[in-house]
């Protein structure tokens, strides 16, 4: 797993700004005014680069599109320790349907020098709204290799309000990190070949003869 959450947002350092001003530390309050006006002038530009999804169709990112970690914000930067690279998500919702933990799939190509396994390095954070980094649950499937570029796509859990936008990161380039174990709503009910698969959005049924999708 990632780091626990830390937020580098303007929010948090509005409250931090006035606390000093009122307090009469107008040097503190002054470093706090450039922060802000830091992290602004990045979000602005992560938002700009960012391939955008519309309601679960469409982006591919690529190496292109990364970011190494060191440049990001320092508390994003310690919240992902021991990941090299982000690439920016931006997510559109243009349906009028308020999105919660959907299913979401874009294809993602990675230098193959700099990652060594998808399925291990891969993890996907969502950039909340006070500006901290929240893990969401992932997976990597179909993964292809063409030369020095590896492919594959990546399903991750995404909330979206409705018309609204939100935005995500996704961390590689780790040789340490281990296979995430995520927890989800899948739900397995049944014995042997008659089981019904759940989740909040879809359920498959099997037959109880022989096992297929019915």
């Amino acid at each position: 797993m990632i780091n626990a959450k830390r937020t580098d947002g303007v929010a948090p350092k509005l409250e931090l700004f006035r606390k000093a001003y009122e307090s009469g530390r107008f040097d503190l309050a002054m470093s706090f005014v450039e922060s802000i006006k830091d992290t602004l002038q990045f979000e602005r530009q992560l938002a700009a680069r960012a391939p955008e999804v519309q309601d679960g169709r469409g982006a591919r990112i690529g190496p292109g599109d990364a970011l190494e970690v060191k440049a990001l914000p320092a508390p994003w930067a310690a919240w992902a320790a021991g990941w090299r690279y982000a690439m920016p998500i931006a997510v559109f919702e243009t349906v009028g349907i308020e999105r919660r933990r959907e299913p979401l799939e874009c294809v993602a190509s990675f230098d193959a020098g700099a990652v060594e396994d998808l399925a291990r390095e891969v993890r996907v954070a969502r950039i909340d709204g006070d500006g901290g980094l929240r893990e969401v649950p992932s997976q990597i499937h179909g993964e292809v290799r063409r030369g020095a570029v590896r492919t594959a796509a990546i399903v991750f859990a995404a909330d979206v309000p409705l018309h609204g936008a939100s935005h995500y990161l996704l961390f590689y380039g780790n040789p340490w990190a281990e296979i995430p174990r995520y927890t989800t709503d899948l739900c397995i009910r049944g014995e042997g070949y008659g089981l019904d698969v759940s989740n909040q959005h879809y359920t498959a049924t099997l037959s109880r003869q022989m096992g297929q999708l019915e």
